[in-house]
Formats: C-alpha cells, structure tokens, sequence
C-alpha cells in the first residue's frame, strides 16, 4: 500500500503548487491590466483553477495522511518530520480555505468592476498563494532528498 502512495501524493502536491503558482504569478498579475472583457474569460479560468486546486489539495492531504499512517510516522508524533508534515497539511487545508474566500471578494470585485477591489485582493491573494506553495514545496523537498 505504501508504494502506489507516492505518485499519487507527488503529483497532486505538484498538480496544487503548479497551479497556485500559476494564479500567483500569472493569473493575478493578468487581472489587475485587464480590461472587462478579458476579466470575464479570466473569471471563468480562475474558477476552473480553484476547482482544480481544490480537489488536488484534498488528494494531495488525505495521501500525505496515508502515508504518515502506513509508515508508521504518527507513532513518532513529535518527531520534527511528522511536525512538518503536520505544517504542510495545516498550511495546504488553511490555504485551500483562504482562497475560497478571497476567490469569492475577488469575484464580486470583478462584477460590480471595483479596480481597488480587482488590484488589491489580486495581490494579496497572489502573494499568499505563492508564499504557502513555496513553504509546501520545501517541506516536501526535504522529505524527498530524505532530510526529515
């Protein structure tokens, strides 16, 4: 059981921190130049990206949980690896309900075409995303170069 775990958990880990990384650097930078009718096409983009992080996450989660679990980790709570992993999930599930919220202010910033709306949550949200992808990335790269 331990072994097909793997894949699964690295691509969709990989699968959220792509995609956030896109919203962030990409998507949002996008917005905040874009006239109204690129930010409808652009609306519709980012709710299909939201959907995409959200069921990734959860995969990515509930197999990063397994693992814990079939390696025998949660026996060894407080080990500082089991600790981080913990962090990546808490920060993974606190994100994943950030965005949910922020996704929904951005989009009715959008519709009512408020630009300090559209410019400021797009930052926020672009720099927070970015900054829980990056954290993620480096707990599960010290996972994988056998570090923790």
């Amino acid at each position: 059981m331990y072994e097909p775990l793997i894949p699964l958990h690295m691509i969709f880990g990989i699968a959220w921190a792509g995609s956030g990384l896109f919203l962030a650097l990409v998507l949002f930078p996008a917005l905040v130049k874009a006239s109204a009718g690129e930010r409808g096409i652009a609306r519709d983009l980012l709710k299909k990206v939201k959907t995409f992080m959200a069921v990734t996450s959860g995969i990515a989660m509930v197999s990063g949980l397994l693992l814990l679990w079939v390696t025998g980790r949660f026996s060894d709570f407080w080990s500082p690896g089991t600790l981080l992993a913990l962090l990546a999930f808490v920060i993974l599930a606190a994100h994943e309900g950030y965005s949910a919220k922020e996704t929904r202010r951005f989009l009715a910033s959008v519709e009512t075409g408020d630009e300090i709306g559209i410019a400021s949550t797009a930052r926020r949200f672009g720099w927070i995303t970015a900054a829980a992808a990056v954290i993620v990335i480096l707990i599960m790269s010290g996972f994988a170069l056998g570090h923790m």
